[in-house]
């Protein structure tokens, strides 16, 4: 019943676009420090040398946890293991579909290059505590719009993060069904990326752009994207449909 009833009360408050409540009071990643860790990490994160690869890998972890509002435990192998862990999302989960709502095809060897057609990336969202099952509506990551590109704002996105990983760190396609979009190592076999490596990595990003990580959790992200869509007057049923 109390179950029921939060449900109902969302319902309302969405179909009456509604602006939520308050904002969340834990310690959430803000944007400004993704601006200023994107910033001071530039030039590894947009490096192609094999030594840069979870420079990347990990700027994509905060990327898409961030603007779709995702546990850590969703995008990284947690322990104790979450339900995520046991489904990740792997390479072949993503689809690249154009404005006519086409899908867009990889060439032969696997690797996606036509990125200037896609419209968005749609990918398969894990399963969760709150959805065992996986019956969660897909992933949506829009190509950044006229405004991002005009500002310089378009290069601190989910899919900019997606297209660098994909396009510095490519592989063949015959293990895109098995091999996670967040992998452990440049080279294969891999598993998912570690939260305890992420962290590793995070802090030492931080430490370079000067931010401070005390108090950063696994929903830190998650609630920073939530803050953000406040600040910008989202509805409620604006920030469920982002996660």
């Amino acid at each position: 019943l109390i179950g029921a009833t939060r449900r109902l009360s969302l319902c309302v408050r969405a179909i009456t676009k509604q602006r939520p409540s308050k904002k969340r009071t834990k310690v959430p990643f803000t944007y400004d420090m993704l601006a200023k860790y994107f910033a001071a990490n530039l030039k590894a994160i947009t490096s192609p040398q094999a030594t840069a690869f979870m420079d990347t890998l990990t700027f994509a972890v905060i990327a898409i946890a961030f603007y779709h509002l995702c546990r850590l435990s969703e995008v990284t192998d947690t322990k104790p293991m979450s339900q995520a862990n046991l489904f990740p999302i792997v390479l072949g989960d993503l689809r690249f579909i154009d404005k006519g709502g086409a899908e867009i095809k990889a060439d032969h060897d696997g690797v996606f290059r036509r990125w200037r057609l896609v419209d968005h990336i749609r990918c398969r969202y894990p399963p969760s505590k709150a959805d065992p099952f996986g019956y969660n509506s897909d992933l949506l990551i829009p190509a950044p719009g006229k405004d991002a590109l005009k500002n310089g704002s378009a290069s601190a996105t989910a899919f900019s993060a997606i297209r660098l990983l994909l396009t510095l760190y490519p592989i063949s396609s015959i293990y895109h069904a098995t091999t996670p979009l967040f992998r452990s190592a440049r080279a294969l076999p891999a598993g998912q990326v570690t939260d305890r490596s992420f962290w590793a990595h995070f802090k030492k990003g931080c430490r370079k752009a000067h931010i401070t990580y005390n108090g950063l959790g696994k929903h830190s992200f998650r609630l920073g994207g939530m803050n953000r869509l406040q600040d910008l007057g989202a509805s409620v049923a604006t920030i469920c449909a982002h996660g």
